[in-house]
């Protein structure tokens, strides 16, 4: 009764509660996720109205949110892993160092440091030794 007035699908099993199934495992049966923003994308053919137009442009823009968002949490992940691994490398040549000076050695260790563009938002900052000309000063201002 109910449900063919809203237009809701027929139930497909009935659940007891003894039975480990629920309203959720359904879903996942058929691979139905209500949550995944792109299963309420419209086929680009299928947009035709203002209403589906600008509902489309709303979802897209979710999308590339979401898709941003991971991109940045994975970006942040690889970038701790390879600080770690620096790490691990530059006390390795430490104990290299002081092996070497045990040994009476003058060999050189070289240290790792990461560049600039190994380094997020470092292509925004600007160090002191990047700028090579003095900036312009007025009389004024070379007098006082």
């Amino acid at each position: 009764g109910k449900d063919k007035e809203k237009g809701a699908a027929p139930a497909v099993a009935v659940v007891d509660d003894d039975d480990e199934m629920s309203a959720n495992s359904l879903d996942d049966d058929h691979g139905i996720d209500e949550n995944n923003i792109l299963n309420l994308l419209y086929p680009p053919h299928a947009v035709r109205t203002q209403v589906q137009k600008r509902t489309q442009i709303v979802l897209l823009k979710e999308v590339v949110r979401q898709l941003r968002m991971r991109f940045n949490e994975k970006f942040t992940q690889l970038y701790k892993e390879k600080e770690d691994i620096f790490g691990s490398i530059e006390s390795r040549n430490v104990r290299i160092r002081a092996i070497l000076d045990d040994l009476h050695q003058k060999d050189e260790v070289a240290s790792l440091k990461m560049t600039d563009l190994e380094t997020p938002g470092s292509a925004l900052r600007v160090d002191a030794s990047e700028l090579t000309s003095k900036p312009y000063e007025s009389e004024a201002v070379k007098a006082a």
